[in-house]
């Protein structure tokens, strides 16, 4: 679980990193300013694929969460946190997930 997991999260940084360096590109720059509309499209296809890439690795970590989540409480884990004051380690998407925010 914990390893398939990190194995999301190294490919979220690669994917990541990768949509970053498109977006920077002078290629990408030169298109935003000189291509017409329909030759921009073309030439955003990598980028498009790779936030496709990007959103179904993000669905995928909030999911695998919830599960860990709700086998954690279903296991009182969660009530002996909550008892003992002994915090579980937590990260910025259990954050998020604690806020409730709806799937989008």
């Amino acid at each position: 679980e914990g390893t398939q997991q990190s194995g999301l999260f190294e490919e979220l940084v690669i994917v990541a990193d990768e949509i970053w360096l498109e977006l920077t590109s002078t290629q990408t720059t030169m298109t935003d300013l000189l291509a017409p509309p329909d030759v921009a499209k073309a030439s955003y296809r990598n980028l498009q694929r790779l936030v496709r890439r990007r959103d179904d690795l993000i669905r995928n970590l909030v999911e695998q969460r919830r599960v860990q989540r709700e086998r954690r409480s279903s296991d009182g884990i969660e009530l002996q946190r909550q008892h003992h004051k002994k915090e579980l380690p937590r990260d910025m998407l259990d954050a998020l997930m604690d806020a409730n925010l709806p799937d989008g």
